[in-house]
């Protein structure tokens, strides 16, 4: 149970936050993003009894958009103002279209996972996310492999020679291609999986233009509001692949001001639906290991991470320090804390029936109202009158969840060195 107020200290009470949002690979940009958050405030407060308005969007700046959210909760006024880190413009320009284009991507994919042994490791590690990183390149096969048979089958029907049959089964198998794979992605969203992965080894060797200038640019934002010393808690939000480029951004926060967490806000971190280890298994990301050790073992840092276990485009409760061979430096207080949403509580038996293999919209559920009143909140975290450690100080992280990890092949990864072990 959350504390109630009289039990709230000083130390954790908030008046007046600032939340750093970064949303994870999607071209959409804050207007929709914007609109999400209204919608869903608007039925989160019906639900809970919060009083939550939310202001206009504005464009500060190409590299911010914010709202600012005026809330009551349990008899406290509290004043959020709710920042989006826009990195869409990069998003955009790497963001790749076509059949033809995306069948490329699909099997460089393939072998870029394979070839960094990521492939294996990821099945042994999560065979739930294992499936949702492959189905996109095992449909894309089969449907290749049909069109092959189809157009084979009418060569052989033709009587043509072995040189004409094989020139028809291409054809044949392309044509076919062009056809489902669009009507397959509707339906199963193949392209999303297959760009992001495609995104994070790109990432991982330092590839995408443009994105190391993006993350200094929200560390300094962030650096600012720090020096502004005009709030209680500092929240720092990643979601899905953003919790890659969140860890980036507070590292660089700490090279630019080694003060920032001195100051009297709060600073908090909060990723909800990562899968951070997919970008530090990447054999050239030796960087951003340096990065996740540095943030993760900083003791005045509070970091949470939420997951579910009907997300397929996560990872379950699993800890990307020890996950990417990277050692605590204190083991009695590990951190992230990793918890669950218990999907499962903030919806009907039926609702949720309905929608928890939807994984698509499951993977925004972080982001959105729930249909019944549980334990996670998140315009509560957002715009309520706790910070997010304390908020959550009744639940503890829950290590020892291993449903989707296949043991007799799970190895761990080796220990790595890394240039900081955090302060």
């Amino acid at each position: 149970m959350n504390k109630s107020p009289s039990q709230i200290t000083a130390e954790s009470s908030v008046k007046r936050r600032k939340v750093f949002f970064i949303s994870g690979y999607d071209p959409k940009g804050p207007g929709w993003y914007h609109g999400l958050f209204c919608r869903e405030a608007a039925k989160q407060a019906a639900l809970s009894g919060m009083t939550i308005k939310v202001s206009q969007r504005r464009n500060v700046s190409p590299e911010q958009a914010v709202w600012a959210i005026d809330a009551r909760e349990d008899g406290n006024e509290i004043v959020s103002d709710y920042v989006f880190l826009r990195w869409d413009d990069i998003i955009r320009k790497s963001w790749q279209r076509g059949t033809v284009t995306m069948l490329g991507v699909v099997f460089s994919n393939l072998f870029n996972y394979l070839s960094n042994g990521i492939l294996w490791r990821l099945l042994t590690t999560s065979w739930i996310t294992f499936v949702a990183a492959f189905y996109p390149t095992l449909l894309v096969l089969l449907v290749l492999i049909g069109g092959l048979l189809l157009g084979w089958s009418l060569a052989a029907a033709l009587g043509t020679n072995a040189i004409i049959a094989a020139f028809l089964a291409a054809v044949v198998a392309t044509v076919f291609a062009g056809v489902m794979l669009p009507s397959l992605n509707r339906k199963f969203v193949i392209y999303w999986m297959s760009r992001i992965f495609a995104f994070n080894i790109k990432q991982g060797k330092r590839q995408i233009d443009g994105l190391q200038e993006k993350t200094r640019q929200f560390a300094c934002i962030i650096v600012d509001a720090a020096n502004a010393d005009d709030c209680d808690e500092i929240l720092v939000i990643g979601h899905s692949t953003g919790c890659q480029l969140a860890v980036s951004v507070l590292a660089r926060v700490l090279e630019l001001d080694p003060a920032f967490t001195k100051r009297s806000a709060k600073i908090s971190f909060l990723t909800l639906g990562g899968s951070i280890a997919m970008l530090a298994w990447v054999k050239q990301a030796d960087w951003f290991c340096d990065d996740l050790q540095r943030v993760a073992n900083h003791r005045h840092i509070d970091w949470l991470d939420f997951s579910a276990a009907q997300d397929g485009a996560s990872f379950v409760l699993f800890d990307p320090v020890e996950g990417s061979g990277l050692s605590h430096s204190d083991p009695q207080n590990k951190k992230p804390k990793l918890l669950s949403i218990k999907m499962f509580e903030l919806f009907s038996k039926a609702r949720f029936k309905k929608i928890k293999h939807d994984w698509y919209n499951i993977h925004f559920q972080y982001l959105s109202a729930s249909e019944v009143l549980g334990d996670y909140n998140y315009f509560a975290i957002v715009a309520g009158s706790q910070t997010l450690s304390e908020r959550f100080r009744h639940r503890q992280s829950t290590r020892d969840f291993f449903r989707f990890r296949i043991k007799k092949l799970y190895r761990p990864v080796p220990l790595r060195i890394t240039k900081t072990n955090g302060s």
